[in-house]
């Protein structure tokens, strides 16, 4: 499985690194850091750090549930934190980060 098939999981519209348009929430933007290791010339282990910002109105617990229930489907311990971001679309901010073997 991929990282993107495990994303549309969520049923949540997503994208890497940033929407180019305006997009109602609720919505995720994922970005990674890659780490490799290498012996004898030769990678042989990529890993990286994942981030995963999901935008939703205060109301939507519904959009935090579902990305929760596929991180946990699939076995991830994650970290979150929430904060505000406001404007007129009081949108709100959930960050999960996450370490993870590269195979996607």
């Amino acid at each position: 499985m991929t990282f993107e098939e495990m994303l549309n999981e969520t049923g949540i519209t997503h994208i890497e690194a940033e929407f180019r348009s305006d997009t109602k929430p609720p919505y995720i933007v994922h970005e990674e850091d890659t780490q490799t290791i290498c012996a004898d010339s030769v990678v042989v282990h990529i890993e990286g750090n994942i981030f995963l910002y999901l935008f939703h109105s205060k109301a939507d617990t519904a959009s935090e549930e579902a990305v929760e229930s596929v991180l946990n489907s699939h076995k991830i311990a994650y970290s979150k934190s929430r904060s505000w971001i406001g404007g007129s679309q009081r949108v709100y901010l959930v960050t999960y980060g996450f370490s993870a073997r590269l195979e996607w």
